[in-house]
């Protein structure tokens, strides 16, 4: 019994009690702060889900405006490309009716159409078709001259004109 008489034994005691308080004291300011902690944590969560929702929302209203804009856009861009498109095809068929019209007086006068058949001679059929064909011989240079000064001043036909009547 003399240790427990003992002023060391007693000093002993004291620094474990104490050490044993300082360790449960320090263990629960742990568990205060790791609570305090995830409290904070789960507060900061639902204010950034709160935020990212918000964030959300107005990315996707943004999204739909401009969308509606571009959708728009592209709208005015496609009628103007379908007014230009059949500015240009009316256009190209009026081109296309005016070379048509030319090619075909073109050859006309390059190669006028001549009917056959129907018992018509080649010269009853250029009349027929509206072509007037005037035969090579008909004006030579020499008849030109003369006929220029002597014909049309006597107002007598050519000597030619007569023999085709």
């Amino acid at each position: 019994m003399q240790i427990l008489s003992s002023p060391d034994f007693w000093m002993i005691v004291a620094i474990v009690v104490s050490a044993l308080g300082v360790a449960l004291a320090a263990r629960a300011d742990r568990h205060r702060i790791h609570r305090e902690t995830a409290r904070q944590r789960e507060a900061g969560e639902q204010r950034l889900e709160g935020q990212i929702t918000s964030l959300r929302q107005e990315i996707k209203g943004d999204f739909a405006a401009h969308k509606q804009e571009v959708g728009s856009r592209i709208d005015r861009l496609e009628d103007r490309v379908d007014h230009n498109h059949r500015e240009v095809t009316a256009g190209l068929a009026e081109l296309k009716a005016e070379v048509s019209a030319l090619g075909a007086r073109l050859d006309e006068r390059s190669h006028p159409r001549r009917l056959v058949g129907a018992g018509l001679s080649s010269r009853g059929a250029d009349a027929a078709s509206g072509i007037v064909r005037e035969t090579p011989g008909l004006h030579s240079a020499d008849e030109a001259e003369s006929g220029a000064t002597g014909a049309s001043e006597s107002g007598a036909p050519h000597p030619q004109e007569e023999s085709r009547d």
